[in-house]
């Protein structure tokens, strides 16, 4: 996609895919190495093809693999989900109800700025469509603020997304040029105080949102993969709604658990980003 703040094309060349034979060694082998959750990662993973494979075709053949519990999508560009990829996720029961999405940003100007294609309203239609299409999806997103040429106006057009949304997970960041991209040359850079203002702004925002979320799953039940001991009687875990290291956690008070197990558990509190809970 070449956005226009990102290096990473500029030092790893265009967009390559990966047979699909190699993809399911790779998935194999982790699964034989213990692994029940496999997460399906590219800078884009909704462009992948590779001659007449595309995304779905290749996460139904990983479903297939004895041992393969859950299966995450990670980084589908907005611009390229299409109707293949929302009935892969509504459909196939290994593919949990979760997609990372990063939208980057709600202004039309400062997309096209970045070299990208969406708007609010587009966005919008998105997400409105997941949500109807796949019951119980969670959405989460990255954005960015400060990006060069971002009025105030811009920013409270990506705040009124978030408001009108509610993603269950966001991911804030400030924008910080990088040599040899486009934006790094752009006019109209965003004062450091100001983008950490937006930032503060959003991220609390959010803060509200995610709460909101989470306190309306109290009384339901969750698959919880479990990880770690914390004391004799809470272990720490994630449920099929929450990616490792960058989602919340679940603390499920039990005293006997294994880790690298999914248990089915009823959620009991609530924070702004965490859940607790007990086996059912």
């Amino acid at each position: 996609n070449r956005c226009s703040y990102c290096a990473i094309p500029i030092i790893r060349g265009p967009f390559e895919a990966y047979g699909p034979g190699a993809i399911l060694d790779d998935a194999k082998r982790a699964v034989e190495g213990g692994a029940r959750e496999l997460i399906v990662i590219a800078q884009d993973i909704a462009s992948y093809r590779s001659g007449g494979v595309v995304l779905p075709d290749l996460v139904n053949d990983i479903s297939e693999i004895p041992g393969v519990e859950w299966i995450r999508l990670m980084y589908c560009h907005p611009d390229h989900i299409g109707e293949d990829i929302i009935s892969l996720v509504r459909y196939n029961r290994k593919v949990v109800k979760y997609c990372d999405i990063p939208f980057q940003h709600a202004s039309a100007k400062v997309l096209r700025a970045m070299n990208r294609k969406g708007d609010r309203e587009t966005y919008t239609r998105l997400v409105e469509r997941l949500r109807s299409e796949v019951p119980g999806i969670h959405l989460r997103s990255t954005f960015m603020v400060g990006f060069p040429g971002e009025t105030d106006d811009d920013f409270e057009e990506l705040a009124g997304f978030l408001r009108d949304c509610c993603l269950e997970r966001v991911g804030c960041f400030v924008y910080s040029p990088e040599e040899g991209t486009a934006a790094a040359s752009m006019g109209q850079q965003v004062p450091a105080k100001v983008k950490r203002q937006r930032f503060r702004k959003l991220m609390s925002m959010q803060k509200k949102i995610s709460a909101r979320a989470l306190k309306r799953m109290v009384g339901s039940t969750v698959r919880v993969m479990v990880e770690e001991r914390i004391d004799e009687n809470t272990w720490m875990g994630r449920t099929e709604y929450d990616a490792p290291e960058v989602d919340g956690i679940f603390y499920l008070t039990v005293r006997d658990a294994s880790a690298n197990t999914i248990v089915v558990s009823k959620v009991t509190d609530a924070l702004e980003y965490d859940l607790y809970g007990v086996p059912v």
